[in-house]
C-alpha cells in the first residue's frame, strides 16, 4: 500500500503556478514596455482614480478599461482599491473590489458575477520558488467564483 502520492504521475490538471520568463535572478521578468505601462498606470491611479468619490464608480471602471481590464456588466471598484496590472483583470457584472483591497495580479485575476473582495483583502498572483537558489518568479491565475465572498483582510 502506497502512503504518499507518486511524484512521477502526470496530472491532467494544468499546474497552478508557472515560472515567469526571467533572464536571471536579479533581472525583471517584465519588458521595458510593460514596466513603462505599469508606471503610467500607477500615475493615472494616483491622479485620476484614487482621489475620486464613491459615486464616480463608472469613471474608475472606465480608467481600468482604458488600461485593458475586461469588464462585463456593472462592477464596483472602490477608489482605494489597488490594482497592479489592470490588463490582467476581469470584472464581471456586480463584482466588487472593496476599500483598500489589493490585487497583485502578476497573472490573470477574474472576479465572477456578484463576487465580493472585501476591505483590505489581498489577492496575490505571484511568489518565488524558494527551493530553487535562483528564486524564480512564480505566477498563477486567481478566479473568484460567482457570488463568492472574500472576507476582510483575507489573503489569497
Amino acid at each position: 500500500m502506497q502512503t504518499t502520492p507518486s511524484l512521477t504521475t502526470e496530472s491532467k490538471q494544468p499546474p497552478r503556478l508557472r515560472r515567469a520568463q526571467q533572464p536571471g535572478r536579479f533581472e525583471s521578468p517584465w519588458s521595458v514596455s510593460i514596466r513603462l505601462k505599469m508606471a503610467l498606470w500607477h500615475l493615472v491611479w494616483m491622479l485620476f482614480f484614487r482621489p475620486t468619490p464613491k459615486p464616480m464608480k463608472r469613471w474608475r471602471v472606465w480608467l481600468l478599461r482604458l488600461f485593458g481590464c475586461r469588464v462585463t456588466g456593472r462592477p464596483f471598484v472602490a477608489s482605494s482599491a489597488i490594482i497592479k496590472m489592470p490588463w490582467n483583470l476581469v470584472l464581471e457584472d456586480r463584482a466588487c473590489l472593496g476599500p483598500r483591497s489589493e490585487i497583485y495580479n502578476l497573472a490573470m485575476v477574474t472576479l465572477k458575477a456578484r463576487s465580493v473582495v472585501a476591505q483590505q483583502a489581498y489577492l496575490c498572483g505571484g511568489s518565488h520558488d524558494f527551493a530553487d537558489p535562483e528564486l524564480p518568479l512564480l505566477v498563477g491565475d486567481i478566479t473568484i467564483s460567482e457570488e463568492a465572498f472574500v472576507g476582510a483582510r483575507a489573503f489569497v
